[in-house]
């Protein structure tokens, strides 16, 4: 189970392209807790997206250029993170250590 809320009403960004290798991704048991990072180091916002048990991307976030936050996870949650242009980075999968993701 995700301890963090989704945040469904945050602005609705372009349509988005999948990830290579999200169409396989999605999260399994809920074991391990751990912490990733996201960093926004471009000059425009994105998205961050968990994706869920069925594969689907479930929206957390969206950073504003220049800034980040800490999101607690699990080992087997991937997540990825998607530019205005609908440019998709990730999946991305958790470590044991904090992992940081940043956009440029």
């Amino acid at each position: 189970m995700a301890i963090c809320t989704a945040a469904v009403l945050l602005p609705a960004l372009p349509a988005q392209a999948g990830c290579r290798g999200e169409e396989v991704a999605r999260s399994r048991v809920s074991e391990t807790a751990t912490t990733m990072a996201f960093i926004n180091k471009s000059a425009k916002p994105v998205s961050v997206y968990w994706l869920d048990f069925g594969g689907s991307r479930v929206r957390y976030q969206v950073l504003e250029a220049g800034s980040s936050y800490t999101q607690q996870t699990y080992l087997t949650h991937p997540w990825v993170v998607v530019d205005t242009q609908g440019r998709c980075r990730g999946p991305f999968m958790p470590r044991r250590q904090l992992r940081q993701i940043t956009v440029r």
